[in-house]
């Protein structure tokens, strides 16, 4: 068998050297890819709104829980850690626009937590949340939908809220609250406004 010449053996080590290395390339960026798609896709469907993550979801209930324990024990502030404290934060009951954190505060503080004329504390009642049903805008927002049922010791109050939540450095944090107020009597006063 006769020998190559040297320029053609060096010209086979060398194709033979970028096969090689075109063979650890390609694996390098098939491997790559394929971890890339198992990060892109669930975030693909967080991102659409097709699912909240358990770990999500179970935090962002663990902030509620605790917004629920700490009202029913008389702590405004614990309550309030579950809002973004920010002035940007918006809480909207019927009409009436609150803006802010220290002015979601004053207004619980308000109605709910600063002594009446006979200086006892306006009752607060006991509250808790149901129906809770979670939607996911993206890893970092989700929107929670419920009922909110306040026990005050001669009546019940209850009625519907829309929460908008974000995942801050600190945690899941409600960026804006729109509640209302089940108002069984509501479509007589609108009749009467409308005469």
């Amino acid at each position: 068998m006769s020998e190559l010449p040297a320029s053609q053996a060096i010209e086979l080590r060398l194709r033979a050297k970028v096969y090689k290395i075109g063979c650890i390339a390609n694996i390098a960026v098939f491997l790559l890819l394929g971890g890339a798609t198992l990060l892109v896709f669930p975030a693909l469907a967080r991102t659409l709104g097709l699912s909240t993550p358990a770990s999500d979801e179970a935090q962002i209930r663990a902030v509620l829980a605790a917004q629920v324990a700490a009202w029913n024990t008389g702590d405004l502030d614990g309550f309030m850690a579950g809002y973004w404290r920010d002035e940007n934060l918006t809480f909207i009951s019927g009409d009436r626009l609150t803006q802010g954190w220290e002015g979601t505060r004053a207004r619980y503080l308000k109605k709910y937590f600063t002594p009446n004329n006979d200086g006892k504390l306006t009752e607060r009642g006991e509250l808790s949340f149901a129906e809770l049903h979670f939607e996911s805008f993206s890893p970092q927002a989700v929107m929670v939908r419920g009922r909110y049922i306040l026990k005050l010791p001669t009546e019940m109050a209850t009625g519907r809220f829309t929460l908008a939540l974000r995942k801050l450095p600190d945690g899941w944090r409600i960026t804006s609250d729109h509640t209302s107020v089940d108002c069984p009597d509501c479509a007589e006063i609108v009749k009467k406004e409308k005469k």
